[in-house]
């Protein structure tokens, strides 16, 4: 590996990684889970754009597109696994940061947290290593464009925007199915009352 490109494969990995370790803590279900697909969408729209000087080749569309579909579809497959669980202002306080991202949750109106978990990370990991092994593959067949680094973001943004309008829409009927189960558990009481 050459010296100037070891920076930006630290970085990487970093992000990877810490984008691993937040897949496997709890985090509350809100609008600021879009932040993150936004920001690594624009990043790669950035790097994609000074990475095109030449036209992509027939080969670079089939492989990004079809890495795209593979990415969109493994992040609404990692959505449909996460776990969620309400959150309780009244819990005994958390440690440090997580109090205080609690309390920022609490107040923005956040009620639900959700965790995807290991498996979900074991198949995220693997979308990665595929990543890898097809830019590589891509690049050694000529498709330079699918074998650059922006794609890889691309790639991440769409797999993490697929997961968050999942986890946003199964969290919205959970909340959906809370409130219709104590409208019924209220008219219940009421009837008992009555009678």
């Amino acid at each position: 590996m050459n010296p100037e490109n070891l920076e930006p494969a630290l970085i990487a990995v970093a992000v990877l990684c810490w984008l691993g370790y937040r897949q496997t803590t709890w985090r509350a279900v809100s609008a600021r889970m879009w932040t993150l697909p936004a920001v690594l969408g624009a990043v790669g729209v950035l790097s994609l754009s000074s990475a095109l000087t030449t036209r992509p080749t027939g080969l670079d569309l089939v492989v990004v597109a079809s890495e795209l579909v593979v990415s969109v579809g493994v992040g609404a497959l990692i959505g449909a696994m996460t776990s969620f669980r309400a959150i309780d202002p009244a819990a005994a306080p958390a440690p440090g940061r997580a109090q205080r991202r609690r309390d920022r949750a609490v107040a923005a109106g956040a009620t639900l947290e959700s965790r995807a978990g290991w498996v979900a990370l074991t198949l995220w990991v693997a979308l990665i290593v595929a990543r890898l092994v097809t830019g590589a593959l891509a690049g050694a067949a000529g498709a330079h464009l699918a074998a650059s680094a922006g794609v890889i973001l691309l790639l991440l943004a769409a797999n993490r925007a697929a997961r968050v309008l999942v986890v946003t829409a199964r969290a919205g009927r959970l909340a959906r199915d809370d409130a219709a189960s104590e409208n019924r558990g209220a008219s219940l009481r009421a009837t008992a009352q009555v009678a």
